[in-house]
């Protein structure tokens, strides 16, 4: 791969800067940081689709899912763009903390990279940075799932110290009518 500039931003919602304090809960985040769902291009959108179909195997609406969880203020979305490619979305994740009654934890979901980028480290640097941001908002641990055939992904969280969990995970389905606004 030539040489590239990855450059990575937090997602956030509204069409203007000032809407967001740029210090939040002791963190500071500067301007070049942040980039506001309303500034994500449809070709940026049809990439994040993209993303969201090799992680899941199928499609997504990436506006209004973005939408709603860049609403929730405990959702930490991080995109990662290839600057020489026109601002290319190639890579994302996201961050959840939440309190339990055990204190307050975190959950990284949806950490996916292009396949042309993968194994250059921005997987790496998006979970690095999910983790930083997961430490500076006070959570004393960070959780996360991969399906046993992600073997390079697997590796990566190993090699960032995660340890595998000796667990059942459960799963209840519901049927998908429409989103609750």
């Amino acid at each position: 791969m030539k040489k590239r500039e990855i450059i990575y931003r937090w997602l956030k919602r509204g069409m203007i800067l000032e809407e967001f304090p740029l210090e939040s809960m002791g963190e500071v985040i500067a301007q070049a940081e942040i980039t506001l769902i309303g500034w994500l291009t449809e070709q940026n959108l049809d990439e994040i689709g993209q993303l969201v179909r090799a992680l899941r195997g199928r499609g997504s609406q990436p506006r209004m899912s973005l939408d709603a969880i860049a609403a929730q203020r405990h959702a930490h979305v991080l995109l990662s763009f290839d600057d020489t490619e026109g601002h290319k979305v190639v890579g994302t994740g996201t961050l959840f903390i939440f309190e339990q009654v055990t204190g307050c934890k975190a959950s990284i979901e949806d950490v996916v990279v292009n396949g042309t980028y993968r194994g250059h480290g921005i997987g790496e640097t998006i979970v690095r940075k999910l983790v930083e941001r997961a430490r500076l908002l006070n959570a004393t641990s960070v959780s996360l799932t991969s399906k046993p055939e992600r073997k390079e992904a697997n590796a990566l969280y190993a090699k960032l110290g995660f340890e595998r969990r000796e667990t059942n995970v459960y799963r209840l389905r519901f049927p998908v009518i429409g989103r609750i606004p």
